[in-house]
């Protein structure tokens, strides 16, 4: 069976995600907006990651759920971050800028961390596949899950409730 060209070449620009259970990958931010960096992942933390882009519908739509869950788990030692890692801007001040006016108009009272990857190591490095791409980190340091948006508030307790676990390995 013969495959033509144009398949092909779709087929190599798909991007895979991360698997379930590999090693978060680092987050190598360009600037962060909003919190302090982070540098590492923190043992028996959980982080929700969201890959964003301020252009994108759906990933405004995750904002207030975001930061209903930074809320709903604060003290808990689960993080919530947002990565601005599409942004359409010719420079990286440019898109610093751009992602700090979003956060300013959109969500002035965010209560997580924003960065912005403008070099695309961090979107390279995880894989993101499309927008808004959402990776929650176990407290060992792994992909735990890639859930959809509508999945996020049925997963992550799950995950939370497992967490005690981890210190048993």
């Amino acid at each position: 069976m013969h495959t033509p060209p144009l398949i092909i070449a779709l087929l190599s620009q798909m991007v895979v995600p991360l698997s379930i259970g590999t090693p978060a990958p680092p987050l190598l931010i360009d600037d962060w907006i909003r919190g302090s960096p982070l540098t590492q992942f923190e043992p028996d933390t959980i982080y929700v990651i969201e890959f964003f882009a301020t252009w994108c519908s759906p990933c405004k739509k995750m904002t207030p759920t975001l930061m209903q869950i930074s809320e709903a788990y604060r003290g808990r030692k689960v993080e919530v971050i947002g990565v601005a890692s599409a942004e359409r801007a010719p420079t990286r001040d440019a898109a610093v800028a751009a992602v700090a006016s979003w956060v300013a108009d959109h969500a002035p009272n965010i209560n997580y961390r924003i960065a912005v990857d403008y070099s695309h190591k961090t979107d390279a490095l995880w894989r993101v596949p499309w927008f808004p791409y959402i990776v929650i980190v176990d407290g060992r340091g792994s992909i735990a899950a890639t859930p959809l948006p509508f999945q996020l508030p049925r997963i992550l307790p799950k995950i939370i409730d497992d967490r005690p676990h981890y210190s048993d390995q």
